[in-house]
């Protein structure tokens, strides 16, 4: 009788760890095959493929970032916004607060779009993107005042 406990257990443990450690693995297969519709500009199927990854991995931030680009394709920047910030959670990309100041820009939202570009210029390393988004910057504040 212990024995029989102690093989259900094992098969378990075995269980729960193959899916455990499978969770990541289909999440970055799911990845492949969003971005491939992505090259496609196929944005709806590859909505629902990043939706399924997610299901399987909900802590990759470039599912979310890559959802949140879609959704700035589609001129849907609400949604955008959501998978945007929800990206913030979990990694730190550098074009993040670019993005960020381009969706607040679309949304009307100037306090945070000039917050937000104040970071991208931060993040920069290229002298001629950073000059281009002072110069965005620079534009904005005076439209502002």
């Amino acid at each position: 009788m212990k024995k029989l406990i102690l093989y259900i257990a094992t098969i378990l443990l075995t269980i729960f760890l193959c899916i455990t450690v499978l969770r990541p693995f289909m999440a970055e297969v799911y990845w492949f095959y969003g971005y491939n519709e992505i090259k496609r500009e196929n944005w709806d199927r590859a909505i629902e493929i990043y939706e399924l990854a997610l299901k399987w991995d909900s802590y990759k931030g470039g599912l979310y970032y890559d959802l949140g680009k879609i959704y700035m394709e589609k001129k849907d920047y609400d949604t955008a916004l959501k998978y945007i910030k929800e990206c913030k959670e979990y990694m730190d990309y550098p074009s993040l607060p670019q993005n960020l100041a381009f969706v607040y820009f679309n949304l009307g939202e100037r306090d945070n779009t000039v917050i937000e570009l104040k970071r991208a210029i931060a993040y920069q390393r290229d002298a001629k993107q950073m000059n281009r988004l002072q110069n965005i910057l620079n534009e904005l504040t005076r439209s502002i005042e």
